[in-house]
């Protein structure tokens, strides 16, 4: 798909994706198609960060809306890949795709959605439970993205009820692993009663210390 072929591997995609939709409404084909998509971007220009835009806040199947926000992570340089993304996570009304936009957030090293991410996991209790898997990917995306006052912002999350919130803040610390605050969080959460948090604490100390 590289290598000076990108416009034309982007055509061959095209076909693909529309052949899959209208004949079996293959769901996985039309997924992958926008990975392959998100590889050729840089090359073929607009017209392939279209295609993912529209498929993002178009398509019917959240499992190929969710697609089309983790492919976006893999466009570097687009400036609107973060304002995109951060729409879908307020606007999608599935899970999965909020997650996926997330996720894809982080690893778009986009900065200058920073601020949303933080008032997003602000709208969350310690003790919501129900939302864990957005809460653990939004500590995720910060760190990633080493926002800066990240450890003061996630670190509320580390008396969670839920073990994988625990854990994620304690990953989340290498992130921030120069910032002042990651070790003494990481400290506090010693001798947590699950001993996976612990491994996790642990493993986080030896880059923060």
């Amino acid at each position: 798909l590289r290598h000076g072929h990108g416009e034309e591997a982007f055509g061959v995609l095209k076909e693909a994706y529309v052949a899959a939709d209208a004949t079996a409404a293959d769901e996985i084909v039309r997924a992958q198609v926008l990975y392959a998509v998100a590889m050729v971007a840089e090359e073929v220009g607009a017209e392939a960060w279209e295609m993912l835009e529209e498929k993002l806040f178009k398509e019917a199947s959240a499992t190929v809306r969710g697609a089309a926000a983790s492919a976006m992570g893999y466009v570097k340089g687009e400036p609107r890949a973060g304002p995109t993304l951060m729409r879908s996570f307020e606007e999608d009304p599935d899970w999965v795709v909020k997650l996926s936009a997330v996720c894809a957030m982080g690893q778009s090293g986009d900065l200058g959605q920073v601020d949303g991410l933080v008032k997003a996991l602000g709208r969350f209790e310690v003790a919501d439970a129900e939302n864990s898997f957005l809460i653990q990917a939004l500590i995720g995306a910060l760190a990633q993205l080493g926002a800066p006052g990240g450890v003061q912002v996630v670190e509320r999350f580390k008396k969670s009820g839920d073990m994988m919130v625990r854990m994620q803040v304690a990953e989340a610390m290498q992130g921030w692993a120069l910032e002042e605050g990651a070790e003494r969080v990481l400290r506090e959460m010693e001798g947590d009663e699950a001993d996976s948090v612990n491994r996790q604490v642990a493993g986080s100390l030896t880059t923060v210390e």
